[in-house]
């Protein structure tokens, strides 16, 4: 990313592809959550009290920024590992012209059913 990171960072959290909005100083953001109040109808007074109450907007400091997106690719990873092993199950299944009666089939059921399970305690959507 091209973009400097300044003292906070305000990220759309349920698209990626947004580009964050960066703020100097905490006047400069507060200024923008004043904005936002008078957009939306809110009445934030601090960055955790917006926290708080948007679900999809955060405002962070660059070391949680920086978290937060490795977060995000991790689970990216995670979702195209996902969708291998789903190709994989079925390549199998094609091959072997058997679902359940062999060793292969079973062991990436497995595989499939631990990443669909560690996806789902990251709270994402498969």
């Amino acid at each position: 990313m091209n973009q400097e990171i300044k003292d906070y960072v305000w990220v759309e959290t349920d698209d990626p592809k947004d580009n964050p909005k960066t703020y100097s100083t905490h006047k400069e953001v507060m200024e923008a959550i004043g904005d936002f109040n008078n957009g939306f109808e809110t009445n934030y007074k601090s960055i955790s009290e917006f926290n708080a109450g948007e679900d999809y907007r955060e405002i962070m400091t660059p070391l949680e920024y920086t978290k937060f997106l490795n977060g995000k690719f991790s689970i990216l990873k995670e979702q195209k590992l996902l969708g291998k092993l789903y190709e994989c199950q079925e390549e199998i299944e094609k091959v072997l012209n058997k679902k359940n009666d062999n060793e292969c089939a079973f062991l990436i059921k497995i595989l499939i059913k631990l990443v669909e399970n560690n996806l789902q305690n990251k709270n994402t959507f498969i």
